[in-house]
């Protein structure tokens, strides 16, 4: 939540936060995602601050205070790419042999679920005994923790 705080006062209220939300058109979105990439910011951030957008204008729209979303109106070639800015770099399995043998057995099963099931640390923090189901070789993934230690879904 607080990213999205951040990215809102940061990147939407700066620029639109002055204006009705029924006096937002499309055209304004543009402009925001234009210059949100001319600032250099990532194309998934770029994404983000529009959804963020939208959201907020979604929630004008179910309370009839507007009449239309205009994110809904942009066209695929207004968004921005999702093009990475650069390449990641991805650990040798030396490397990893070397991280694993390095941790304890706690965390090294919670790398191991990261690794060998892709998620992300919050997911595999979040998880629960009932999550994981060892006959069918399958994790569910129904909630993540939280900065503050809260399990969320």
């Amino acid at each position: 939540m607080d990213l999205y705080r951040q990215r809102l006062d940061t990147h939407i209220l700066d620029r639109l936060g002055s204006r009705r939300a029924d006096e937002i058109a499309v055209d304004d979105v543009r402009r925001l995602v234009e210059r949100l990439g001319r600032k250099g910011l990532a194309p998934g951030t770029v994404t983000s601050c529009v959804n963020i957008l939208s959201g907020l204008l979604r929630f004008a729209l179910n309370r009839k205070l507007i009449p239309h979303n205009p994110v809904r109106d942009l066209d695929r070639d207004d968004w921005p790419g999702s093009k990475r800015q650069s390449e990641p770099r991805y650990l040798t399995q030396a490397e990893l042999d070397w991280l694993l043998a390095q941790l304890g057995d706690t965390f090294r099963l919670v790398v191991y679920v990261c690794l060998y099931a892709g998620l992300r640390i919050s997911e595999a923090l979040g998880l629960r005994w009932a999550d994981i189901d060892l006959k069918a070789g399958a994790i569910t993934v129904e909630r993540q923790l939280g900065p503050t230690g809260e399990r969320a879904t």
